[in-house]
């Protein structure tokens, strides 16, 4: 598989120091998926062949199309809030602190 730059890309910030716009340092990295908790966990699975795709139990599905997701069984709501912060917060349990004068950028599949 062959991925190509689009035509016309600006970057959104470029380092004048560094004579690469295209240059990214990617520090740490952590994932919370439906295959495991973190990274080796992840790349086993996928290693292995195996899916987390299966069916929604979750709650009803009656109503949609789509009746299998890959879901984070332990994942739990908490004071009303979405699933989302109970997520981002085991993520960043993962992650060591992000110095001050650093992005941070999070990329989600939903």
């Amino acid at each position: 598989m062959r991925v190509s730059k689009p035509k016309n890309l600006k970057p959104a910030y470029r380092n004048p120091e560094d004579g690469d716009p295209n240059r990214a340092v990617i520090t740490d990295m952590a994932a919370i998926t439906a295959l495991g908790d973190n990274l080796e966990t992840l790349w086993q699975g996928l290693m292995a062949g195996k899916t987390a795709i299966r069916p929604v139990s979750r709650f009803p599905v009656g109503s949609y199309h789509a009746k299998i997701a890959a879901c984070i069984d332990d994942l739990k709501p908490s004071g009303g809030r979405s699933m989302l912060h109970p997520l981002l917060d085991r993520l960043f349990c993962e992650m060591a602190p992000v110095p001050p004068d650093s992005a941070l950028i999070t990329a989600t599949l939903k």
